[in-house]
Order: C-alpha cells, then sequence, then structure tokens
C-alpha cells in the first residue's frame, strides 16, 4: 500500500491544489470530493498531479467534526508535482473508473468466484482448473507494481483470501483486476462463464477416451498430466470426519462440560472487573472481548453453555451502555470543569457518541444516576 508522506501509518484528507484552484474560480469557494477521500489513490487524474495531504486525521477514533474544505485548504499550495505518464497514473484511473461505475446491486455473483473464473485460460491456474498457481502470480503481481514508487509488496495472505471471498478490500481487488486486464465494467458488475474449465476439461477428457485414447495421450493432448486425467469425471468421496472422530490419529474429544465448570468463575471475575474497570471509563461486555481476554479460540463458547450464559447476564444492549457511558462521561466532567460550561459538545467529544445515541440513552440514565443528575445530563441537549 502507498505511504503517506506525513506519517506512514495515519491517513489524511488530501486535495488537488488545481482543482480547489477552479473551484475558487467558479463558485468562489472550495469544496471536498469524493475522489480524494478513496483510499491509496494518491492522483488527480484530471490534472495528473500529486494529492496534497491537510492536517485531518482519517481515524475511527476522532471525535465527529464539521471541517470546511475552504477554512482547511490554504490559499498558497506547496509546489505541484506532476505526474508523467505511466503505469502509476493509469492505474489511478483504472481506480477512479471502479469507483465510478455504476453497479448492478441483484447481481449475485461474488467477487472471489469472479475472479477464480478470470484465472481460467492463464498460467496462473493448473489444466484442469482445480489448482491456482498463487506463487506465480504472487511474483509477477509484484514484478508488474514495482515500478510504481511507495507501494509495498502484495502479500500471499491477502493475495489467496481474494479467491475465497474473504478479502473484499477495494485496494487489493483493483490491483488484481488490472494485473488480469479485467475491465472496470467488467469488476463492477462480474458475470460468471456457462462452463468452469474444470468441466471443459472433463468434457474433452471424456470425448478422448471415447475415441479410445489411454491417459498419457489424452494428458500430452490437454497438457496436463496422467495423474490428473485420472481424476477427471470421476466422483469425489467426502469423509464424514465427525462420524469417526476418535479414529483420527491424535484426535480426541474434550472434556466441554469439565472445562465448562472449571472456566465459570475465572469468566465471572473477567466480567466483573472489565464492567468495573476500576471506576473508568465503562466497557460494554460482549462474548468476543472476554474470548480475547482470556486467549480463548474464537468459538469456545459455543462449547461453554455455564460460561456464556455468565457473559449474557454482564451483556446490556447498546442504549444501555451508552447510558452508563453518559454518566461516567458527566461526572468526569464536573470533576474537571464544574457545574459549569458543560455542554453536549463535551460529552460527545470524550465518548464519541452521536446525537442519536445520545438520547437513546436517556429512557436508562435513572438506573445509574439520581433524578437531579439526569435532569442535568438531558438539559445538555436542548
Amino acid at each position: 500500500f502507498k505511504i503517506n508522506k506525513k506519517n506512514p501509518r495515519r491517513r489524511y484528507v488530501r486535495y488537488c491544489p488545481l482543482c480547489v484552484k477552479e473551484q475558487r474560480e467558479k463558485y468562489g469557494e472550495a469544496f471536498w470530493d469524493r475522489r480524494w477521500i478513496i483510499r491509496n489513490l494518491d492522483i488527480c487524474t484530471k490534472h495528473r498531479c500529486r494529492l496534497i495531504a491537510t492536517d485531518i486525521e482519517i481515524a475511527g477514533t476522532k471525535s465527529p467534526r464539521l471541517h470546511i474544505a475552504e477554512e482547511e485548504i490554504p490559499e498558497k499550495n506547496d509546489v505541484i508535482q506532476q505526474i508523467e505518464d505511466g503505469l502509476e497514473l493509469r492505474f489511478a484511473q483504472y481506480m477512479l473508473d471502479v469507483f465510478e461505475s455504476p453497479i448492478d446491486f441483484d447481481n449475485r455473483v461474488s467477487v472471489g468466484d469472479f475472479m477464480k473464473s478470470s484465472l481460467e485460460g492463464t498460467k496462473y491456474l493448473s489444466a484442469r482448473g482445480a489448482m491456482r498457481h498463487i506463487a506465480l502470480l504472487l511474483d509477477d503481481m509484484n514484478a508488474f507494481y514495482s515500478e510504481m514508487p511507495d507501494v509495498d509488496a502484495i502479500e500471499r495472505h491477502s493475495l489467496e483470501l481474494i479467491f475465497t471471498g474473504k478479502n473484499t478490500d477495494f485496494y487489493s481487488i483493483c490491483q488484481l483486476g488490472y494485473f488480469l486486464g479485467i475491465s472496470a465494467e467488467e469488476l463492477t458488475n462480474p458475470k460468471l462463464p456457462e462452463k468452469s474449465q474444470t468441466e471443459i476439461f472433463n468434457e474433452k477428457v471424456a470425448e478422448l477416451q471415447s475415441k479410445g485414447l489411454g491417459c498419457y495421450r489424452i494428458a500430452r493432448e490437454l497438457g496436463g498430466c496422467p495423474s490428473t486425467v485420472q481424476k477427471a469425471n470421476r466422483p469425489k468421496k467426502q469423509r464424514d470426519y465427525r462420524s469417526n472422530y476418535k479414529a483420527r490419529k491424535g484426535k480426541h474429544n474434550k472434556d466441554w462440560v469439565k472445562m465448562d465448570e472449571e472456566l465459570i468463575e475465572t469468566v465471572r471475575m473477567t466480567c466483573k472487573e472489565l464492567y468495573n474497570n476500576n471506576g473508568g471509563r465503562p466497557i460494554r461486555i460482549t462474548v468476543n472481548m472476554i474470548t480475547r481476554k482470556l486467549n480463548l479460540p474464537s468459538r469456545r463458547f459455543d462449547y461453554l453453555p455455564k460460561c456464556k450464559a455468565v457473559i449474557k447476564e454482564y451483556q446490556e444492549p447498546y442504549e444501555v451502555y451508552f447510558a452508563r457511558e453518559v454518566v461516567w462521561c458527566y461526572r468526569k466532567l464536573i470533576e474537571e470543569m464544574g457545574t459549569k460550561d458543560i455542554y453536549w459538545r463535551n460529552v460527545r467529544d470524550i465518548t464519541n457518541l452521536t446525537k442519536e445515541n445520545f438520547l437513546s440513552s436517556f429512557p436508562y440514565l435513572s438506573q445509574f444516576a439520581d433524578e437531579e443528575t439526569v435532569e442535568e445530563i438531558k438539559s445538555l441537549i436542548y
């Protein structure tokens, strides 16, 4: 991924200095363009210049703010860096074309399935279509994008997850799509071929076998190996591991009942400590949080019903959690600022709650504060 010049680990709102100049001449002020916010798109393809980063950081931990472009973008910009025609500019235009292409939301073809079908007929897929040559694809992609500045090497793990449908990152999909020569229209409205490469291969094998050819001759004809030809059109037998679980070497059933009894007190103490948080900012208890806290496998509590029931006792709806957080925040502000000059904005800056979330907490405030405090909190919004 491209590195931000201000800080390699942070993202900032950017702008095109030439676009801003045109906006001010035509409309009298500058405004934000959504194309400037696309992650890893560092070029304005209209003016062929590099975008300039502002001081506005893009992060989920930042409190919501209204940043006016005319106030944030200086009148005089830095030296404009023009981009010569090359791979970086062409790839930036491709990303923008994909971003702006209309999408058919009724299309049920997943990106993962479409990308798998796009490998058909290439050297990155075996003759039968059952094996992907990820290492070869990875090396070729890294070599292809090596001339672009500030681009990290593509990771094999993220590339493999694209084909399984678990990686739908916009930038990664565009990298693979552009490398394979997929148009923006094809990528945004994918269609699968009528027959997969595996089905075509199996049909050819069946046809050649009907002519009396052996597996070695068929393998030479189709560019595969004899063992692959033998596997074609052969039904794959599925092993039922669950029915014969103990027969698997080295595998043993766990005593879930015993584990449930042993962990229940630890789970209860962990929930209590996190819920109280030593008087600090409230924490919303969830099954996933306790799982991570105790360093357990992600689905472990699905087999431990008693432990899961304890977690559910501490788990609360979002509105109740918001109420607990608002009361804590108000008391914190009282200690720091006194009873004067406390506004809804002060609560928002600390809790990062929206106005809708803040209002939704009102019916539950009385569970955590007295009537006088509840009325004071409600008065902050009016």
